[in-house]
Order: C-alpha cells, then sequence, then structure tokens
C-alpha cells in the first residue's frame, strides 16, 4: 500500500522538482542547483525509522528534494531570501550559524503545487564536509567502519565538529588552523 502510494507521489513531485530548480537557477546564478526525487522503497524505510514522526508516505518533507550549492556564504543568505520571498515556506532551520553535530546547511520545507520539497543551501566547503560525513560516517560503507564509529564515537565526533567550525571559519574569511585527523580515522576512512 505504501509503496503504491510513494510511487504516485513521486510522480507529482517531479515537475515540481524540476520547476524549482530551474526557477533557482534562473534567479540564484552563483549557485549550483541539483534535485533528486526520494526512491519508493526510501520513502518506506524512512516510514520504518521513524515512526513515531510519519505514519503515511504522505507526511514525508522531503520527497522533492533539492540542493543549493553556494561559493559565499552571502550567497546562502541571498538563496534563502529568494526562497521566502517566492515560496510559501512551511519550516526553516538554519544549521549554518550552529551546526547540528558538525553539519551546516540551510534547509527549508516548501510547498509548491501542492508537493512538499526539501531545499538544502550550504556553501561548498559545507557540501564536502557534509558528503564526507554521510558517506563515512552517517552510513559507513564497511562493518569495519561502523564498528569503528561504535567503539570510537567521542574521538570521531571531536574531528566532525572541529572541521565543521575550520570550514564554517573558511566560509567566513578566517584564517583559522585545519585541525589534525586522528590516525585511527586517517586509517578507517580516510580524512579531508
Amino acid at each position: 500500500m505504501q509503496l503504491k502510494k510513494s510511487d504516485v507521489l513521486r510522480s507529482g513531485a517531479v515537475k515540481s522538482n524540476k520547476s524549482i530548480q530551474s526557477e533557482l537557477r534562473k534567479n540564484n546564478s552563483n549557485v549550483k542547483i541539483s534535485g533528486r526525487i526520494k526512491e519508493a522503497n526510501s520513502m518506506v524505510g524512512k516510514l520504518a525509522r521513524q515512526p513515531d514522526s510519519y505514519k503515511d508516505v504522505a507526511d514525508l518533507n522531503d520527497i522533492s528534494g533539492v540542493r543549493a550549492t553556494a561559493d559565499t556564504i552571502v550567497d546562502v543568505q541571498d538563496t534563502m531570501d529568494f526562497v521566502r520571498e517566492n515560496y510559501n515556506v512551511i519550516e526553516e532551520k538554519n544549521n549554518i550559524d550552529e551546526s547540528r553535530g558538525g553539519y551546516r546547511s540551510y534547509h527549508a520545507i516548501i510547498e509548491k503545487d501542492g508537493v512538499k520539497s526539501e531545499i538544502q543551501i550550504r556553501t561548498k566547503n559545507q557540501d564536502i564536509w557534509a558528503n564526507y560525513t554521510h558517506d563515512n560516517f552517517y552510513k559507513p560503507a564497511t562493518e569495519q567502519q561502523t564498528m569503528f564509529f561504535d567503539r570510537n564515537r567521542e574521538r570521531i565526533n571531536d574531528y566532525t565538529l572541529g572541521m565543521s567550525d575550520y570550514f564554517y571559519g573558511k566560509d567566513m574569511g578566517k584564517d583559522i588552523k585545519k585541525p589534525d585527523c586522528p590516525p585511527k580515522i586517517s586509517v578507517v576512512v580516510g580524512c579531508l
């Protein structure tokens, strides 16, 4: 039932997603725009992982996702201003000025043409760091990485917070020293 409903929601999200991407590209030339539609099995999986938050796939806010990657913090702010002025913003989170566990990005849930979409806006530095942490810590590729993460959570958290602050400092124009990567992290997942 949920898979069938997911397919219907996905088809409706395609047009809205393409429209949002086009509008953002047209009005924010300093920003790289990409997008995706969540796969049906991923939608159903999110229901299973977060049953207290979502009862039905129609409750999901991120079936349609758009990412805006900017050169500077000013471009991030300009893009977010455009989003506020041109879309029905249901929710927004500023994880740029205050990281969420080392993750920095601006998120807005918008509604366009009856479809909810999540727009993520961040700098290139923040995108590099988000992709690294997602691939290596949020969704480890191997059992060895998973076990390492479980045993070294504090060390990894210190490193990720330090690197997040480092990239944020670079985005803010500060001359800041890059944190040393702990040798164990270097061996198991590699460092930036």
